[in-house]
């Protein structure tokens, strides 16, 4: 255990945490949170995901939770108000294509760092909060956990009085979040012995209370902890993500292995060591050769494409498609991919639009440009 926390350390991706001042060797099950309000994660998820899995490599058993109860409440951490409901239908099929995202990831991971002679001893499990939220009753959750909480403490939760003070307060529904997230903590411990729970730097409140309804409902000196992670940013510090209307995600069809892949590769020089060390596996002996030739050529953007090939093999499988849609866009004549491949690579991109045959017959460029949406009228292509 206290070689997977050093590793975060070393990183620098150990934000807060209720660790005191020795952390405890006996932790087995670690656990994280997925939220399903669309119907795939994001590079602001793969934080977790990949701090879960170096979880596994240094031997522990990492549960990844999806909220397929929670998610029909929504968090209220940090924003400003509350977040657009979503049907029962919407919430359930995200959290299985989640689910199915996230299983397939585990995958990748495994291959990819099994090819780098790198073990992972500890084992996964997909978990959706809704099996055991859906079926506990109001009056016995206020029973199991209502009488266990105490207002004046949930009251004094950062994200909470932030709300109290705006205009749009927040409503009980948002209040109980923290509530239901403590709960499912606790069920995790009872159940799976999970002793650590890992999130965002913006989820300390609600891990907090998970904690607090453990030591009330167990025992107060219960082994149990938090520890976040940084959120990831840009230079000016703005969070990436769903809320934020600038998520990278991490489903190919919504956004391809080549803008994954060039979101990556455009990453600043002031953000490149963090990136390595957020989204690789490489040690910091490695990262420190690549920033180091990196540095003599910075034109050249060795760190870049070393911290773009990376992460798009980790989270796509390959890097063919992102290499393809590359030498269309930027290499010379003589590696000029095939049109099949072109297909394949273009699907889910951005930057692929598809008309049907028979409206470029004499259709003219202002034409196809205003018919694929790309340009709002023809006048606009002038």
């Amino acid at each position: 255990m206290n070689n997977f926390i050093q590793s975060l350390k070393n990183r620098n991706l150990l934000h807060q945490s209720t660790f005191k001042s020795i952390i405890p060797n006996d932790i087995t099950t670690i656990y994280g949170g997925f939220d399903p309000t669309a119907k795939s994660l994001h590079v602001g998820n793969a934080l977790l995901l990949m701090a879960l899995f170096r979880g596994q490599i240094h031997g522990l058993n990492s549960i990844y939770l999806v909220g397929g109860a929670t998610g029909l409440i929504g968090d209220p951490s940090f924003k400003d108000k509350e977040r657009p409901e979503l049907s029962i239908e919407n919430v359930y099929e995200n959290t299985k294509y989640i689910m199915n995202q996230i299983k397939q990831w585990i995958h990748n991971a495994k291959e990819f760092s099994s090819m780098r002679g790198i073990n992972t001893p500890g084992k996964e499990l997909i978990l959706n909060n809704a099996d055991w939220l859906g079926k506990i009753s109001f009056i016995d959750f206020l029973k199991r956990v209502g009488k266990h909480s105490k207002v004046s403490i949930m009251l004094q939760r950062e994200c909470v009085k932030k709300r109290m003070e705006r205009e749009e307060s927040i409503s009980y529904t948002e209040f109980t979040y923290q509530l239901l997230q403590g709960y499912d903590y606790h069920y995790l411990y009872k159940n799976y012995n999970c002793t650590l729970q890992i999130g965002g730097s913006d989820q300390l409140g609600n891990m907090i209370a998970g904690i607090d309804l453990i030591h009330r409902v167990e025992r107060f000196d219960s082994p149990v902890f938090a520890a976040t992670l940084p959120l990831l940013t840009n230079d000016q510090g703005k969070k990436y993500g769903k809320s934020e209307g600038n998520a990278i995600w991490l489903d190919e069809t919504l956004c391809s292995p080549f803008d994954f892949y060039q979101f990556f590769l455009n990453s600043t020089d002031s953000l490149l060591e963090r990136l390595l060390f957020s989204f690789t596996f490489l040690d910091a002996a490695e990262i420190a050769e690549i920033l180091n030739e990196h540095e003599k050529n910075p034109e050249k953007r060795i760190g870049q494409i070393e911290l773009a090939s990376h992460v798009t093999e980790l989270f796509h499988g390959s890097l063919k498609k992102a290499h393809t849609m590359t030498q269309l866009c930027f290499g010379s004549k003589d590696s000029f991919p095939s049109s099949s491949s072109l297909m394949d690579a273009f699907v889910g991109s951005s930057n692929f639009h598809s008309i049907n045959q028979s409206n470029c017959g004499k259709s003219k460029v202002a034409d196809i440009l205003a018919l694929v949406g790309i340009c709002k009228s023809k006048s606009k292509t002038i």
